[in-house]
């Protein structure tokens, strides 16, 4: 009897943990297939199966939140203008959002990225709002922060205190920069900005550094978070983080300081191609041609299969005057690939300069050979066809050059003129 109790209580047990774990993994896969409709942007379907998983004893937690990114998701696409259908059908999904957030909120206060997806949903209640009332002009403040909405007002401190949960989280520091960008705050954005950047010193994470109107102190600011990696422990580089800083500075026609990182970059690690590559082009932006071709000649054998590094290279000596330096340089361009209008038009501007004729004419021909839709090659061999008082190859680039919807509008009005003037 004892035997046949505890059999029939194994029994029921593993058949127990065969159900529950069985509803677990019905409730995995419907969670995989609301992901998979999420990626297709089928918001409803999403939501239909987060709720089936949930009903199936998924982890009630994990799909709430993901039932909220998924109204957020809706919600961000009609405030641009997107028409898409939303969960819910015609009960109120900003309610519904409300009630999700504070809930999950109250379980679990301290996870920043709740924390952020309630100031996604405050940012789109205040742009639902603007949209909705007329603008009165009587009561608008000079000062950007006055002129906010109390959802926006929450929206920033939502985000605040998802930077104050995670203080190493760039994501959080570059979403509170971006929002008093949006604003009009510089003041606001900068010290966000600093913390970021000083986070995870990378330019291509932050987008919207890529901005050419950024504001001088975001600028500064940014510069000094590269300074606070620099002092401080980082995962990064310092060589890269001096050449990301210098990226920016170029970007805003601050060609003097970014040599000064470069040169910094290239002593700490002189075998760091892209430091020495973009010193050079900085330089060759100064007119520091001597000092860019040094920094070529040591780039060069670094990556010796780049033809764009001897592009660089022969037109440096084209302007330190060394014209067979620069057609040899052309011509290893050419050997590696490039097929670009200006290495032939270049190149044969430098041959005809020293009276090789015949050459420079092929490099024009071959322009418009291997780019016959660019209006530049065509421009490049009616040029040279003037300069030689050839006008069957000046008509057949003009010719081109008149079809050609990029050609310069005083070619082509040249073009015409002679065109008229022949007949």
């Amino acid at each position: 009897m004892n035997k046949r109790l505890l059999l029939g209580l194994l029994t029921v047990a593993f058949a127990a943990q065969t159900v529950y774990f069985g509803r677990l993994t019905y409730a995995g896969f419907l969670e995989l297939g609301g992901q998979r409709a999420f990626f297709r942007n089928n918001l409803v379907a999403a939501w239909d199966r987060a709720g089936k998983a949930m009903t199936a004893g998924g982890p009630r937690g994990l799909l709430e939140t993901r039932r909220i990114e998924i109204l957020l998701a809706g919600f961000n696409q009609r405030d641009v203008g997107v028409k898409i259908a939303l969960p819910l059908g015609g009960a109120d999904p900003e309610a519904e959002a409300r009630r999700l957030l504070g809930k999950r909120l109250r379980d679990m206060p301290h996870v920043a990225h709740l924390w952020s997806l309630a100031a996604d949903l405050s940012f789109h209640e205040a742009a639902v709002r603007r949209r909705g009332t007329p603008i009165d002009l009587s009561r608008l403040s000079e000062d950007a922060m006055e002129n906010l909405l109390p959802a926006d007002r929450l929206g920033l401190a939502a985000l605040e205190k998802a930077v104050s949960l995670q203080p190493d989280n760039y994501l959080y520091h570059d979403l509170l920069a971006e929002m008093f960008l949006e604003f009009g705050d510089d003041d606001g954005a900068a010290p966000a900005c600093r913390r970021s950047v000083a986070s995870y010193p990378r330019l291509v994470a932050h987008h919207y550094l890529d901005r050419l109107d950024l504001p001088p102190a975001v600028v500064q600011a940014a510069l000094d978070g590269y300074q606070d990696a620099l002092l401080s422990v980082s995962l990064v580089a310092h060589g890269e983080i001096l050449r990301d800083a210098a990226r920016l500075l170029t970007r805003h026609g601050r060609d003097e300081e970014a040599v000064r990182f470069l040169e910094l970059a290239t002593r700490l690690d002189p075998g760091y191609y892209d430091a020495r590559a973009e010193l050079a082009g900085a330089r060759m932006r100064l007119g520091q041609w001597k000092e860019a071709e040094k920094d070529l000649e040591i780039a060069i054998p670094l990556l010796p299969d780049y033809p764009s590094q001897y592009v660089q290279l022969a037109r440096v000596k084209r302007q330190l005057g060394d014209a067979e330096g620069a057609i040899e340089a052309f011509r290893r361009a050419r050997f590696l690939g490039a097929i670009d209008t200006r290495v032939f038009v270049e190149q044969g501007e430098v041959l005809e300069s020293l009276q090789r004729g015949p050459e420079a004419r092929r490099q024009f021909l071959a322009a418009v050979s291997f780019n016959p839709t660019d209006a530049d090659a065509w421009a490049g061999l009616l040029g040279y066809a003037r300069r030689n008082d050839d006008r069957a190859e000046a008509r057949r680039a003009c010719k081109h050059l008149l079809l050609s919807r990029d050609a310069r509008e005083s070619v082509r009005r040249e073009c015409a003129e002679e065109r008229d003037g022949e007949r």
